[in-house]
């Protein structure tokens, strides 16, 4: 195991809401654990980081080509969203380079075929004077990083073997939901349908091509993203509509990433072959040429560790509630979306292929599943704690400039009250705020006598104010 947490390194620091599990790096295949551990050494990082970036390049590798089938009528994609969460400097976009380096290598080949291929085709078109009545060569994809849903349908036609949407910060995707709607879109309905594997449609105003149907669509997607930016993307709504809890995440250590020596060349070639081999599947085709994936079936004993999970689960599901059990309702999902690329990646590393998925990968699948699900409901944890701090700033700086407005800068508890009675429902929870200034020294305290003879009351005075009475 490559423990993500090492107190007794001081290189390790700032651990968010509650120290991470150890990260279960050796529910890889044997080849990818070495893999992973060289990359997080190089770069410095936690293992989670680079194992999630791995998972989700793999399964963009994997595209349309396979499924899995749970039962009739459930079938699991080969399709991963992730996001590592971490602020700036934690080593998020040199992990990303090194993990979809052997993606880009492919996606640089192409275009250089690609280039080749439209010179040929505008020679052509020249000579015959437009005449020249052939389509026009069309690239082939491997990444994607930005652009709306709507081009996003035409590369996954024009690539039905499936895409990869890599991105340093993910703030853009999020941006580019709805960007070109002013009366709000369908952008999150349609990558909610996406993560499916689900078929959609786009209606365009292209009088060519006014309707573009994706059929049986492969998109995996992995990005960094800092957690303050999270927490805003995500806003109310992506919990609401489902997005946040189809998301898996890592938020690990930050580390004092000193100088390296880089990742060793014999890793990034194991890397790059394992990557390639996954490229090189291919899905069936149906009798009308569309793109079709083939199934992979549960061998007997992984149908054993499936069920046990899965009943297991329902309860810890059925006690949860809200953001949490949305969370936990998608991780029964990516169980199976996990086992389904860790057995491809081994079949990949050991260079056959089978059609089945095997008990060791179902037994990982479940593994790092929980585990993600733990992660995932721990970044949910720091993000709420970091509202809960945010509100109690935002009370605590009203208090100051509602006194600042008082008269001679101060007031009593029972004036208090009585004007901001929204917020404090009776004169003790007033004074309370109040001694919380006086015990920080934003304010001082005297007592003075009632103007109708009763016993002295509490003053409070902003002490930036204190001898400066208006």
């Amino acid at each position: 195991m490559i423990p993500d947490t090492t107190p007794e390194n001081p290189g390790n620091y700032e651990v968010v809401s509650g120290t991470p599990k150890e990260f279960p790096c050796n529910s890889f295949p044997p080849k990818v654990v070495d893999i992973i551990s060289a990359i997080a050494e190089a770069k410095k990082v936690c293992a989670s980081m680079v194992g999630l970036a791995v998972l989700a390049i793999s399964a963009g590798a994997i595209g349309a080509t396979r499924r899995f089938f749970i039962q009739e009528g459930w079938f699991e994609p080969a399709i991963v969203w992730a996001a590592i969460v971490m602020e700036s400097g934690g080593g998020k976009s040199p992990v990303l380079d090194e993990v979809d380096r052997p993606s880009r290598k492919l996606e640089d080949a192409a275009f250089t075929e690609y280039f080749s291929q439209m010179a040929v085709y505008e020679s052509k078109c020249e000579v015959s004077k437009g005449k020249h009545n052939a389509p026009p060569p069309i690239a082939k994809r491997y990444i994607v990083d930005d652009c709306t849903t709507e081009a996003l349908a035409v590369r996954l036609n024009e690539n039905p073997r499936g895409l990869l949407l890599v991105n340093d910060e993910l703030t853009q995707w999020f941006k580019g939901f709805d960007s070109y709607k002013s009366k709000g879109g369908v952008d999150a309905p349609r990558y909610l349908k996406i993560w499916g594997g689900k078929s959609f449609t786009v209606d365009r105003k292209n009088k060519d091509s006014p309707v573009l149907y994706c059929r049986n669509p492969g998109l995996s997607i992995v990005g960094g993203i800092q957690p303050e930016v999270l927490k805003n993307a995500l806003g109310r709504d992506h919990f609401v509509n489902g997005l946040a809890a189809r998301l898996l995440m890592v938020q690990p250590i930050k580390k004092l990433r000193t100088l390296g020596d880089g990742v060793p060349r014999e890793t990034r070639e194991a890397y790059a072959k394992i990557i390639t081999r996954l490229y090189d599947l291919s899905p069936e085709f149906d009798s009308e040429g569309n793109c079709r994936p083939i199934l992979l079936e549960m061998s007997v004993d992984a149908n054993e560790v499936w069920r046990e999970f899965y009943d297991r689960h329902a309860h810890r599901e059925f006690e949860a509630s809200g953001d949490e059990g949305a969370l936990l309702a998608k991780t029964r999902s990516y169980v199976a979306r996990i086992a389904l690329v860790i057995e491809l990646l081994s079949q990949a590393c050991n260079g056959y292929w089978r059609d089945y998925v095997s008990e060791d990968s179902m037994l990982a699948g479940v593994t790092l599943g929980e585990w993600f699900a733990d992660e995932g409901l721990r970044v949910y944890s720091a993000m709420r704690e970091t509202s809960e701090d945010e509100a109690v700033v935002k009370d605590r700086v009203t208090l100051i400039e509602w006194v600042d407005r008082r008269p001679n800068h101060e007031t009593t508890a029972r004036e208090l009250q009585r004007n901001m009675s929204h917020r404090f429902g009776s004169t003790d929870s007033a004074a309370l705020a109040l001694r919380g200034l006086l015990n920080e020294g934003t304010v001082t305290h005297r007592f003075e006598q009632s103007p109708n003879g009763g016993p002295p009351v509490d003053m409070f005075t902003l002490a930036s104010r204190n001898g400066k009475q208006a």
